[in-house]
């Protein structure tokens, strides 16, 4: 997965707390993203055979169960 790294400058005629915003705006990208990348994750278990399971210390059910799980579920 890439990664895009950056700042953002406002200048200084810029409304009080837009630093703030953009801040919140980053945060809440980045959990998403985080969050999208667990689902992805939990989907996968569920795709894996029971001997693939098994290696990990998994069984059949707790992979469906965490692939059933909600995108904000923990």
């Amino acid at each position: 997965m890439k990664t895009i790294t950056g700042t953002i400058q406002t200048s200084p005629s810029a409304p009080a707390g837009t630093k703030n915003v953009f801040g919140r705006v980053i945060a809440v990208a980045k959990s998403l993203g985080w969050r999208l990348e667990r689902q992805r994750s939990r989907m996968q278990l569920a795709e894996l055979t029971d001997d693939e399971l098994r290696d990990i210390g998994l069984t059949r059910m707790q992979a469906r169960s965490a692939a059933e799980k909600h995108l904000f579920q923990d």
